[in-house]
């Protein structure tokens, strides 16, 4: 099963910005006109790189159980936090705990070592597929090169910290949804 994590209060909601939908019998915040029409805090906190927008398109989630295992990988450090709901205290001390984890001298050894497993596991699966069937594989290799995927790596780190501090700042903490 999966993990998501969403701010515990929509900032857009709180705000009055949001735009919504009539879906079957109840109100729903359309995330892509709440964006157009400029009421969206989470777009217009200009959030850097490194998203993974969550389930349906919502962008003020993340797909946790991705950075959990993420995070779990590169840094050494679980995060079980993140299956359950965080106040927004909660939520600095673990972008606090990630970020000196991550800028620890070390981090960057483990990204570049898990870069290059990972590269190589991807190029294993592409080859396997490749005389299996014949034909190219499916998807494109969006990385190209393992440090290219270690960018990557790092990119995502540095959301879920930016993340944690805005959803503890603007969402009053963040729910948990497996």
């Amino acid at each position: 099963m999966g993990l998501d994590n969403f701010p515990v209060t929509y900032p857009c909601a709180s705000a009055g910005t949001a735009v919504t939908e009539q879906v079957a019998d109840r109100q729903q915040i359309d995330c892509n006109a709440t964006m157009s029409a400029g009421g969206c805090p989470w777009k217009n906190a200009n959030p850097p790189g490194g998203v993974m927008v969550g389930m349906m398109g919502t962008y003020c989630w993340i797909r946790g159980k991705v950075y959990a295992h993420l995070i779990e990988q590169v840094l050494d450090m679980g995060v079980n936090e993140l299956w359950g709901d965080l106040t927004p205290a909660e939520c600095r001390e673990l972008a606090e705990d990630v970020e000196q984890r991550y800028r620890h001298p070390r981090a960057a050894a483990a990204i570049t070592a898990y870069a290059d497993a990972q590269f190589a596991e991807d190029q294993v699966i592409r080859e396997a597929y490749v005389e299996k069937t014949g034909t190219p594989f499916p998807v494109e290799n969006t990385h190209g090169t393992s440090e290219a995927l270690a960018v990557s790596v790092r990119k995502k780190i540095e959301y879920f910290v930016w993340y944690l501090r805005w959803v503890a700042d603007e969402g009053d903490g963040m729910g948990a949804w497996s």
